[in-house]
């Protein structure tokens, strides 16, 4: 697979495959100021050591026109089979201390032995240290004149800002369905093959995003089919695929497939998944989803489909829990433990909204009364008046008052579950919490303001909240005890969902 992929790698900046990266690299340079230092930013198997190979071509190719290389001249070629000497590649995670980078500022005034430039491409940059990072940003601040360098990162954010400001930041977005496929023509072309534009869907579909996972998946199925692909072939084989991309996860919980949901992170834990990665991709995919919801961004067929079969606030939802879940898997024993919980909450969630109607969805209107009894009146539900609030009343519209905080804060909604409502006053409503944890994060400002945002939306009172401490109870009709992560509490709150 390698040896077809670095076959087919974009040569020049006219063949780099993300439409939006191509052009903003001819624009920048064609420009008569070209900056020293670049940061490509984006998810793993999307081309930005393809694209630093290119942009080292364009700073040395004696051919080039308007920034783009000629792609045949030897500067060229010894730049792509990555043979040049002026253009070194170096893996940050391997060479990350502070020694490393002292011995590269030492290389640093050397002029190129063939070359024009020098540069230096470091693959994931963000794993340098910050002693590393400190060593290096005088040079960042005064390199020489002929030196350039290409920072490639997945995790921007853990770049120091010193650095990130010396910078100039190119993101590389995971690559469109069309993006995918005008890819995979290359080779398709390159080797004269016969392929149906379908089956090249197909792979798009299951590459979610990624370049390089689609020729991986691409050559595949050429060697099992020995050249000759078929479309029934190509289902049958990348079914494994798609179970392994994000897009599919997202699938099963709009189609409400819980069970099926939380099984797929078993299959996924014994193919050995990278978590992180994997969580920042669903993420990704959520974040699509919400753009494409709010008419902020064009979404592609499948992408529009998804959207329509869920909710503004299902979408912010996925975002929360699942956002939630990728910081606690980072170092757990059992990784994706945390994302089967995300979706089991997201199942518990739609069962109660079965039970009882999600607060938007209640028509209210105001009776025609003499104005002093100010009462506001819900269709089918008790009379509560305005800024009077009985605890029976709280108690029996609890799970409304759920949902009315789930839209505003997820987490805090989550933390609610593991309360009661205890007492009722004229100024406040106390609640009564069964972990100091619990208690401590439910009066946060923030949260606590959540709180009563939501009681005066849901109640008409202005009332404030406050939290006790009580003794932890036997069972708690309201609310399902906080899960602590044990096969045990997993169990029991499966089987609220699933049954028996």
């Amino acid at each position: 697979m390698d040896i077809v992929y670095q076959k087919y790698r974009p040569t020049k900046i006219s063949h780099l495959d993300l439409k939006t990266v191509r052009n903003l690299l001819a624009k920048v340079l064609s420009s008569e100021n070209l900056p020293h230092a670049f940061l490509f930013a984006g998810p793993k198997g999307i081309g930005k050591t393809s694209a630093a190979r290119v942009l080292a071509k364009s700073l040395n190719c004696l051919k080039q026109k308007k920034g783009e290389p000629c792609g045949k001249c030897d500067l060229c070629l010894e730049i792509g089979r990555g043979e040049s000497l002026d253009v070194l590649e170096i893996d940050a995670a391997s060479n990350r201390g502070i020694d490393d980078i002292r011995l590269l500022k030492e290389k640093v005034n050397l002029q190129p032995l063939k070359a024009k430039s020098k540069v230096y491409i470091v693959d994931e940059v963000h794993m340098l240290t910050r002693e590393a990072f400190n060593a290096i940003l005088k040079t960042l601040e005064e390199p020489p004149a002929h030196v350039y360098f290409v920072f490639c990162t997945t995790n921007p954010e853990k770049i120091p800002e010193t650095v990130l400001s010396r910078l100039t930041r190119i993101d590389f977005q995971q690559a469109t369905q069309e993006e995918i496929i005008h890819s995979l023509g290359r080779v398709v072309k390159g080797e004269k093959l016969k392929i149906d534009k379908e089956i090249l869907e197909l792979i798009a579909g299951c590459a979610d995003g990624s370049f390089r996972d689609a020729h991986k998946i691409f050559y595949q199925l050429w060697l099992e089919n020995k050249g000759r692909i078929s479309l029934k072939s190509a289902q049958k084989a990348l079914a494994s695929w798609q179970e392994a991309t994000p897009w599919y996860l997202l699938e099963l919980i709009a189609n409400k497939q819980i069970k099926e949901a939380v099984v797929i992170f078993e299959t996924l834990g014994g193919r050995g998944v990278d978590w992180q990665d994997y969580g920042r991709r669903l993420l990704v995919n959520i974040q699509k989803l919400l753009l494409v919801k709010l008419g902020a961004q064009k979404g592609e067929k499948k992408t529009i489909e998804l959207t329509n079969s869920l909710s503004l606030e299902e979408i912010i939802a996925l975002g929360n829990v699942f956002g939630e879940s990728l910081l606690k898997a980072k170092g757990s024993p059992l990784p994706w433990l945390p994302f089967q919980l995300a979706v089991i909450s997201l199942g518990k969630y739609e069962e109660e909204k079965k039970e009882k109607p999600f607060p938007g969805e209640l028509k209210t209107k105001k009776l025609k009364q003499p104005v002093e009894k100010k009462e506001l009146v819900v269709e089918k539900q008790p009379v509560v008046k305005k800024q009077i609030l009985a605890l029976e009343s709280l108690k029996e519209n609890w799970l409304r008052f759920l949902e009315a905080v789930k839209p505003l804060n997820h987490s805090v909604c989550a933390l609610l579950r593991a309360a009661r409502p205890k007492k009722v006053d004229q100024d406040y409503v106390t609640l009564e919490v069964f972990y100091q944890f619990h208690k401590e994060q439910l009066e946060q400002e923030r949260n606590r303001k959540i709180l009563e945002q939501a009681l005066a939306s849901l109640f008409q009172t202005p009332l404030r909240i406050r939290c006790e401490l009580g003794e932890k109870p036997v069972s708690v009709a309201t609310a399902p005890k906080p899960i602590s992560g044990n096969g045990d509490d997993l169990y029991k709150l499966a089987k609220d969902i699933f049954g028996e």
